[in-house]
Formats: structure tokens, sequence, C-alpha cells
């Protein structure tokens, strides 16, 4: 439903492994689970005109967490560019 609408600002809240991909998608060990929720991160970053910021807390729950994949994979391919 959010086909061809643009938002100010974007904001991505729980960008952890576990949540973002949720932990049902990677324990069930499909691929398309995990892609699924890969264009679910992509809906979510492309529908910003302006700002986006995602968020990943260094601890959940009292357990120590690690960033989302799908941060990692941003973070990687945008290396060496500059990001505003």
């Amino acid at each position: 439903s959010a086909k061809g609408l643009e938002f100010d600002s974007v904001i991505v809240i729980g960008a952890l492994e576990d949540i973002f991909p949720h932990k049902k998608a990677i324990d069930g060990n499909s691929w398309s689970n995990i892609e699924e929720e890969r264009r679910l991160m992509y809906v979510a970053v492309t529908r910003t005109k302006g700002r986006l910021w995602i968020s990943s807390p260094k601890k959940y729950q009292a357990d120590k967490t690690d960033v989302s994949r799908f941060v990692m994979e941003m973070k990687q391919h945008l290396q060496g560019r500059p990001v505003s």
C-alpha cells in the first residue's frame, strides 16, 4: 500500500538481527523469507524524499545484539561514497 508514496523523513527502528530480519525468517532458513524481509527494508529506505534514520541499539532486552544484515549490506554498498 506504500507504492508511490514518499515521505519527508523515514525512521526505521530496531534494525537488529532477529528483529529485522525477524527471527522466524532467519530460523526458517528459507531464502524467500529473508528476501521478503529485504524487500520491506528496501521499501522503507526508498520512500524518503529527505532524511532517513535507522536505529540499532547496542543492547536489546539485556542481550548484546548484532546490527541487521541489511544495514551492513547497505554500509558495504555505500562504502567509499559520500553520504550526506
